[in-house]
């Protein structure tokens, strides 16, 4: 019985991000180069904090801190319904979470290296918006080096258990309409929601089991 509650708690853990998501912006990028925000915004999702999202619509616009919650839909990069809400196409987001996993990876990355990535992904998806004019040569490489590598089968492994896997995509829902999708590189620890849920409903589950077969505990 214990067994049957505790998968069934899980099950409904690992698909609570399915479809659709509450999100609100708390802070805006730090970096602030060429008249944009550049870099990872902060979010609460689906109540959990400080969750590090970055942009990769150039067209839409939003306000941050949000004046309130709004509804996101949920996409990820793998899987049977993989990139089922995201707005662009599916060899584009390839290319960008790679780009999006190495700026998670360089904490301490300057002001000028951040807004290299940002632009890079930014005309990734979307051509018409320009590079940065004077740092055309590095955000370049950038692209140029995260498609070499996605278009590699030597690294292929290394792309989907590392960097697919973990890849996240909020895409605004018709009624949020005009604000832009953001892409985030959710590292394979597990959210603080998701585990203080989990903690409570496994306790929930012991509790039941206890009273279920009290002498099976006494010492």
């Amino acid at each position: 019985m214990l067994r049957t509650i505790v998968a069934a708690l899980l099950f409904s853990l690992t698909a609570c991000y399915a479809d659709t998501v509450t999100m609100f912006f708390t802070a805006l990028p730090k970096t602030n180069e060429n008249s944009t925000y550049n870099g990872f915004s902060t979010a609460t999702v689906n109540g959990d904090p400080y969750q590090l999202l970055i942009c990769d619509d150039y067209n839409d616009e939003t306000i941050m801190p949000s004046p309130s919650n709004m509804i996101y839909d949920y996409s990820t990069l793998t899987g049977a319904d993989a990139l089922q809400y995201a707005m662009f196409d599916q060899s584009k987001y390839e290319e960008a979470a790679l780009l999006v996993y190495e700026l998670a990876e360089l904490p301490n990355a300057s002001a000028n290296t951040i807004t290299d990535y940002q632009y890079a992904l930014w005309n990734l998806m979307t051509p018409s918006a320009s590079l940065d004019s004077s740092r055309v040569a590095q955000e370049q490489t950038l692209q140029n080096n995260a498609l070499a590598m996605v278009n590699n089968p030597a690294d292929a492994q290394f792309l989907t258990s590392t960097v697919y896997a973990y890849t996240e995509i909020y895409t605004p829902t018709a009624a949020y309409a005009g604000n832009q999708e953001f892409i985030e590189y959710a590292t394979p620890e597990p959210k603080l929601g998701w585990a203080v849920g989990l903690f409570l409903l496994l306790m929930t589950a012991v509790g039941l089991k206890v009273r279920q077969n009290p002498q099976r505990f006494k010492l």
